[in-house]
């Protein structure tokens, strides 16, 4: 994947084509060789070109991871709380490593109040191991478990991230199955190798609790000045609420 100062611009312009309320990015990493870096060029560049947004689910990285934020319009959305999981047998140490192998995933955690409506959102931003089955289905298990135990009676949840799974596999079903989310309708491959090569179907999915709707999801295939945002397409679902 190109450097990020080659694809700055091309995110940029990809976020300004959606417009979105919120947005959960996943691997948003400026590497210095350790186990993690105080430095977080790609948010300081997202701040400086969007004033409108904020980040939460982010910061010391020593307390708190940094490179899995939620970022939302401060117009619409009010932050009231955050968190974070490692997908780990210790999932509240920073940066443990999973049941197996070395390489640590998490998810990070945000509720907002809704501007306009009123109403809590709670938000789950993920990225669960690629490499071993084993490791994606006891992430899938602790997620469930956390979306249980963080959600209030009032909370909307929106779970959206990179499950490294297929729909219709048993990490996703487990979430769904466990936690009474469903899984929205995808729009075709999603990871596409730094090349828009689209070889297998979606790996990232949105889930919405029950008390919110969405017509499906649509990947965003643009390339802006003919250089590609990520290696994943964004994917983007236009959320509402289930009336009463």
């Amino acid at each position: 994947m190109a450097h990020w100062e080659q694809r700055q611009d091309a995110v940029v312009s990809v976020l300004r084509q959606i417009d979105p309320d919120l947005v959960g990015f996943q691997e948003m990493e400026t590497f210095a060789g350790a186990a993690y870096n105080p430095e977080n060029r790609q948010m300081d560049t997202l701040a400086e070109a969007f004033p409108h947004y904020r980040f939460s689910a982010t910061g010391d990285p020593a307390r708190f991871p940094n490179t899995q934020p939620i970022m939302y319009h401060r117009g619409r959305l009010d932050p009231l709380g955050e968190g974070f999981f490692f997908f780990s047998p210790h999932p509240d140490t920073p940066y443990g490593d999973p049941w197996f192998g070395p390489y640590p995933a998490f998810a990070t955690w945000a509720r907002f109040g809704d501007l306009r409506s009123g109403e809590t959102v709670l938000v789950f931003n993920v990225h669960i191991d690629r490499k071993r089955r084993r490791n994606r289905i006891l992430s899938a298990e602790l997620l469930a478990s956390r979306v249980n135990e963080v959600r209030r009676p009032s909370d909307r949840v929106v779970v959206l991230g990179d499950f490294n799974a297929l729909r219709w596999m048993r990490p996703v079903r487990i979430v769904e199955r466990t936690s009474g989310l469903r899984t929205v309708a995808d729009d075709g491959a999603t990871f596409h190798f730094g090349r828009g090569i689209r070889l297998f179907p979606a790996i990232d999915h949105v889930l919405l609790g029950p008390r919110l709707t969405a017509d499906g999801v649509r990947a965003v295939r643009s390339r802006p000045g003919g250089v590609w945002p990520s290696d994943h397409f964004p994917i983007v679902a236009d959320v509402r609420p289930v009336p009463r």
